[in-house]
């Protein structure tokens, strides 16, 4: 009978939304204190469920505001956007959480001050151990980290930490006991560039990037390996072999065509924007994810950015092709648009301040992979611009 109970208690929790209760589409995330700044969360049902002193509580953002240092729950199926003032990264699902992560580190780029801080959150009720290994600098890092170290952090239940990166590493390489969340940020003048980054386990070997046709000059990208002897392919740009794990290779790209990168190895492939108040990082999805449109929370005045296929190219991500096609499409209705995308950024600027940010999108299904990769259209959708 006790049992019976429980369920039928569990079952209602469930039906009635409530964000303490974990499900499929539970996303836990943390406001960094390193970035005072207004927090807020764009795309999230009204509830959420604040987890602190080893338990979660229901409540809402009129009860109790966000905090910095807290990790927070909602489960929603399609995006939400943390966000540090205008600025905001995608909170990812806890499934996609993993224990494996390497970190990057812009280097100094036209003389502009960059800092950069790293965060961590432990979204579990259980205590965690948190590695960080720093690698030593390569020699054009500006603030070369003369010695390899590796930090050993205990973190306690719904336990968060963030601190600034003093010199810059060419990856700095994270190992946990459990899954975690881990944070990118930068202050680059005014503005937050901040982003959830995916764990090894989800990197792909095909990307595409869009340069952003407002910002060409400002574009930069990272790639970070996770394993020794990477064979990274620009295309158009660059064909180099990464000889060590958890290295990474800095390019500015330009023009207004997107960039496919290849690789011989699974990689992480990191965005940026770098232009004052016109700042943002972006972690891109590799191209074996599909993408639904209708996971893709819609924005004001935004910019989303996509592949699409054409329906009879059914080829293998390992065949992918060079991406030659690609269209413009202004104010594009959404029952217009392709039922199956790849590789989604959204972005957007305020009308007033001009400010800039950006991150992935409709990145909900780790498990839907797609093996229709070959001969891509490219189609970058231009909303309200």
């Amino acid at each position: 009978m006790f049992e019976m109970l429980s369920l039928l208690f569990l079952i209602l929790s469930i039906c009635s939304g409530d964000p303490c209760v974990k499900d499929e589409s539970s996303r836990s995330f943390f406001f960094m204190k390193s970035i005072p700044t207004r927090y807020s969360v764009y795309g999230n049902p009204y509830e959420f469920c604040v987890c602190k002193n080893n338990s979660c509580s229901r409540t809402n953002e009129t009860e109790s505001a966000y905090q910095n240092s807290t990790i927070y729950r909602i489960n929603e199926k399609r995006d939400v956007h943390v966000r540090y003032g205008y600025s905001r990264h995608n909170a990812y699902k806890d499934s996609f959480l993993g224990t494996e992560y390497v970190v990057p580190v812009l280097q100094d780029i036209s003389a502009q001050n960059i800092q950069h801080f790293l965060g961590v959150g432990n979204p579990t009720n259980t205590d965690i151990v948190v590695q960080i290994r720093y690698t030593k600098g390569n020699r054009f890092s500006g603030k070369i980290c003369q010695n390899e170290s590796i930090i050993m952090l205990p973190l306690g239940a719904y336990e968060t930490i963030d601190f600034k990166i003093s010199c810059q590493n060419p990856g700095i390489y994270i190992n946990s006991s459990d899954k975690i969340i881990v944070y990118s940020a930068a202050l680059i003048q005014e503005s937050v560039m901040i982003e959830q980054l995916l764990s090894v386990e989800l990197w792909g070997s095909s990307y595409i990037v869009f340069p952003f046709r407002n910002t060409l000059h400002d574009n930069i990208i990272i790639v970070l390996t996770a394993y020794d002897n990477t064979t990274v392919h620009i295309i158009g740009f660059d064909n180099v072999i990464i000889p060590n794990k958890y290295d990474s290779i800095q390019r500015r790209i330009s023009g207004s065509y997107p960039i496919t990168i290849r690789s011989s190895k699974p990689v992480s492939v990191i965005l940026y924007i770098t232009k004052g108040n016109e700042s943002a990082s972006i972690n891109i999805i590799p191209m074996k994810y599909k993408i639904e449109e209708n996971d893709i929370t819609h924005m004001t005045f935004p910019w989303y950015v996509f592949a699409s296929l054409n329906p009879s190219e059914t080829l293998e991500e390992g065949e992918l092709s060079i991406f030659s096609r690609f269209y413009y499409y202004t104010n594009i209705s959404k029952e217009n648009l392709p039922q199956s995308i790849y590789g989604c950024v959204a972005a957007k600027t305020t009308l007033n301040t001009k400010e800039f940010s950006g991150t992935n999108c409709g990145f909900v299904d780790r498990n839907q992979v797609s093996i229709l990769l070959r001969f891509a259209y490219i189609i970058i959708l231009q909303l309200m611009c």
